[in-house]
């Protein structure tokens, strides 16, 4: 892990321009956030924070992927989804006071910026209008959780390893890899996001390449045809 204090620059300003929370605020709110962040790199299967963990802060994804680790009293803990450039995580405790009921870990060369609790609290109880637009933070958490959800109720498990895929990868949302050969992704954890073995979803992910919609790489998975997977996944939505 390495850290840099100067967050805010065009560059990154232009990352959650582009989708995410702060995408959705106005280039002043941005500018307000990203003034008070610092950049924050880890490597691949470095732990960003854990569960029971308190302050930090809230996270926003510069570059790379960052996993969400959760459980309950009954199972976990699970990965449920990667998120990509552009998206916002962390922002419990600094709604609720509680712990942190997640961990979140890089799982792959991975940036982000930090806006520390310390930093945030000030500026939200002296302004209201800044507490809103920070608020809405769980508006983006609600739809990742839904779309978790629905996803994995999908019957038919090659369509659920495909709709799985276009979520954790953001590929139709203009995410691209920074790998040539594609968005770095074992088969456990794609199975395990799935709710498969990694038999079965290896099984799978060989018929898609087989259809032409992605391409294999050790460790590693391309999606050349994000529209035509998009297709694949709503051609069993009614059965």
């Amino acid at each position: 892990m390495s850290e840099t204090f100067m967050a805010h620059s065009p560059d990154l300003d232009l990352v959650f321009a582009r989708r995410g929370w702060l995408s959705r605020q106005t280039a002043d709110w941005r500018r307000k956030v990203l003034d008070i962040a610092r950049r924050i790199s880890f490597d691949s299967g470095e732990t960003i924070v854990h569960i029971g963990d308190t302050g930090g802060g809230i996270y926003g994804v510069v570059s790379g992927g960052v996993g969400s680790i959760a459980m309950t009293p009954m199972a976990g803990p699970t990965l449920g989804h990667i998120n990509r450039p552009g998206a916002w995580f962390g922002e419990g405790p600094l709604l609720t006071g509680n712990q942190r009921t997640m961990t979140f870990r890089a799982m792959e060369e991975t940036e982000v910026v930090l806006v520390p609790l310390s930093e945030l609290r000030p500026q939200m109880a002296a302004d209201p209008a800044f507490a809103g637009m920070i608020a809405m933070l769980t508006e983006d958490a609600c739809r990742a959780s839904i779309e978790v959800a629905c996803e994995l109720l999908i019957r038919d498990a090659p369509r659920r390893v495909a709709a799985t895929l276009l979520r954790v990868t953001a590929v139709r949302e203009g995410i691209r890899s920074a790998f040539p050969q594609g968005f770095r992704i074992n088969q456990a954890d794609l199975g395990e996001m799935a709710c498969l073995s990694r038999m079965h979803t290896n099984r799978i992910l060989n018929d898609l390449q087989a259809r032409g919609l992605i391409a294999l790489k050790y460790n590693h998975i391309d999606i050349i045809r994000p529209d035509a997977l998009a297709a694949f996944v709503r051609q069993g939505k009614d059965t």
